[in-house]
């Protein structure tokens, strides 16, 4: 059982400000959990440069169906710019750990999109995740787009290596009803995650 609240203002120059609350609870399991956050986001445009940014943050707590509560923290970074054909952004995002047994989890949401395309971290590890990455895209003669992303992945209760990886991705449209997109990741150093 889900509820969603969304709530957002862009009613200033600056960027546009949102505030949420995902309530939902397993009907098999009556474990509930409820998150709050608040996201802003924005750009500013120079003479030659386009300057992005965000930052984000959240509160979640689990209560399990047998017993017992959790708390978690979610916080984001992110700043970039844009030249020409070619945007470059660089983000940091922990997932929480409840400093024990319990991390913050995104049960409504995909992770394939944000900590990596080789999909190590579908659930958060117990001890939490702290994801630095570097997100490269531009277009190419002819019409195709790139990307390129490099992540760095950390354990956010002991601090650990949890490896690094690369993402690629190469698109392109034609006759503007059909996408033709090829992607590859590599990972390295996926070993003990879910323990970590």
């Amino acid at each position: 059982s889900d509820h969603i609240v969304n709530l957002s203002y862009s009613g200033w120059q600056a960027g546009t400000l949102v505030g949420y609350g995902y309530f939902h609870k397993d009907d098999d399991s009556d474990d509930e959990r409820n998150t709050y956050g608040l996201r802003f986001s924005g750009s500013a445009q120079g003479s030659a440069l386009t300057w992005l940014y965000a930052a984000e943050y959240a509160h979640q707590t689990f209560d399990p169906g047998a017993g017992g509560s959790f708390a978690m923290d979610y916080y984001a970074l992110q700043g970039g710019v844009g030249f020409k054909a070619v945007t470059v952004q660089l983000g940091y995002e922990v997932l929480g750990s409840d400093g024990g047994d319990s991390a913050l989890q995104t049960p409504l949401a995909t992770k394939f999109a944000f900590n990596g395309w080789a999909d190590a971290f579908l659930a958060t590890p117990a001890g939490g995740l702290r994801d630095l990455a570097l997100n490269a895209t531009g277009k190419l003669p002819g019409g195709a787009a790139w990307r390129v992303v490099w992540h760095d992945f950390s354990s956010d209760k002991t601090g650990a290596d949890l490896g690094n990886e690369w993402d690629l991705q190469v698109s392109r449209t034609f006759a503007k009803r059909w996408t033709a997109l090829a992607k590859y990741a590599d990972l390295d150093g996926s070993s003990g995650i879910p323990d970590i």
